[in-house]
């Protein structure tokens, strides 16, 4: 499988305006829940990505 850049935006729980997430993906599709909480703000590891599934690239 070929990976593909994937831009991901919305807006979190509470926030005043929305987020963009860049990853570097193998995954087919990847959720702005999924987005937001494997970029480093789940406390739980089980919300991550394996490096070999997807990596974030850039946060803005």
């Amino acid at each position: 499988m070929e990976e593909e850049y994937n831009e991901i935006s919305g807006r979190m729980p509470n926030a005043a305006k929305n987020s963009t997430f860049v990853y570097l993906s193998n995954l087919p599709e990847i959720s702005f829940e999924q987005a937001w909480k494997a970029s480093g703000l789940s406390s739980s590891l089980d919300d991550y990505f394996s490096e070999e599934d997807a990596i974030l690239v850039e946060q803005r």
